[in-house]
């Protein structure tokens, strides 16, 4: 393994820019943004890797960030392949002998490399410092190490050296003040009422939810050891899991209250919109309707108009234009003209469920109530016709 430098010392070590015109396709692009990387994260530091035939370019540095109100110093690996930018680097989390790696971690495998979706869409456009930015933001999120020392998080060495020491003593002091507050806190306002609160969830809940409780506490107790060993024997910890164990049956049942409401509201929401929907529909039905009368009215009332100008005389009345010689003949007429009418509107109708411009229960109301006429005016037709001549029936 080499050391390479930006330096211009001729007996110091390699120049960076060098090595990279040596092994690297693109020494340019690598250069770049290798350099761009070191300028904004002083502690990184490149070194160049030779292994069976291949050569990759290692930068080993901390990516700090904050976390919980603390700050947080997590060791990287980054190999940069010769084809570099046009592969993506292998980032990997090494953590030092008092860090341990968070299990289930959405970013970090067991062994420790990053996956995330920066790297795995990875184009020749992408550059490191932008893989450091999303990881910082999705560490600030969800930290992948912890600290095996009680109380402290785990803060790393720039050059990580596989040595036990491993935090500074700003750190450590900064840290235990930040968490000391935030536990004295929550021993003020959550532990000390703590019985009291348990007591009145007990009693404000139903009888089914009272045995869950019961049950959660004896599961508790039981596994008092465990929990305790998990917290590392710290007492006002185990007080605080136990407390969100029990709260978390109310909250549960006040969640489950909240959405059976809000399922309840929204099928009131959906009938009222159905209802202004059906209500919509029949309007423009109407409209629709009564814009083909007054559109049937200007024709008749312009056909008038043109036969009352091409005829200078006054036209005779229509009741002397066409006689019956009966009035069972006039009334023959008017039932005949009915029924063709009902017929009409039976079709517009028709029409109009097609369209679905009404709904079916006012489609069935209307085609009941024009059948019904049709069948007064067919009966009246038919008993017309009987009485004047009942071999034609």
């Amino acid at each position: 393994m080499a050391n390479v430098s930006s330096s211009t010392s001729a007996a110091g070590p390699l120049k960076l820019e060098e090595v990279l015109k040596k092994y690297f396709e693109y020494p340019l692009l690598v250069h770049t943004d290798v350099q761009i990387l070191l300028n904004m994260q002083k502690n990184f530091k490149a070194s160049l890797h030779r292994r069976r035939g291949s050569v990759k370019l290692n930068i080993r540095g901390c990516l700090q960030y904050e976390y919980a109100d603390s700050l947080y110093s997590c060791p990287l690996l980054i190999q940069l392949d010769a084809s570099y930018p046009y592969s993506a680097p292998f980032i990997t989390v090494v953590p030092t002998s008092n860090m341990m790696i968070v299990n289930g971690h959405p970013l970090l495998t067991a062994s420790g490399d990053v996956k995330m979706q920066y790297l795995e869409k990875w184009t020749q456009t992408h550059t490191l410092v932008e893989a450091m930015r999303h990881m910082c933001e999705a560490f600030q999120s969800s930290t992948p190490i912890y600290s095996l020392d009680h109380g402290y998080p785990p803060v790393g060495n720039s050059l990580l050296p596989d040595t036990a020491s491993q935090t500074k003593p700003h750190h450590r002091s900064y840290v235990q003040f930040s968490l000391g507050n935030e536990l004295n806190n929550l021993e003020t306002t959550v532990l000390k009422p703590a019985a009291q609160t348990i007591r009145d969830i007990v009693t404000d809940l139903p009888s089914q939810y009272v045995v869950i409780v019961n049950d959660i506490t004896a599961k508790l107790h039981s596994r008092k050891l465990e929990i305790m060993q998990a917290y590392n024997n710290d007492l006002r910890k185990y007080n605080i899991h136990n407390l969100c164990m029990i709260q978390w049956v109310p909250k549960c049942l006040e969640i489950g209250n909240t959405l059976k409401a809000q399922y309840i509201a929204k099928k009131k929401l959906q009938c009222i919109q159905r209802c202004e929907e059906d209500m919509l529909r029949e309007i423009e039905m109407i409209d629709q309707y009564l814009s083909a009368v007054i559109e049937a009215a200007r024709v008749i009332e312009y056909m008038q108009e043109v036969v009352v100008a091409d005829m200078p005389r006054q036209l005779p009345p229509i009741e002397s234009v066409v006689t019956f010689k009966s009035n069972a003949d006039e009334q023959l007429c008017e039932a005949i003209v009915s029924e063709a009418a009902a017929d009409s509107m039976l079709e517009l109708l028709q029409s109009t469920l097609k369209r679905k411009q009404i709904s079916v229960k006012r489609y069935v109301q209307y085609v009941r109530s024009i059948c019904h006429d049709k069948f007064c005016f067919m009966k009246k037709r038919l008993s017309i016709i009987q009485s004047k001549d009942p071999l034609l029936v």
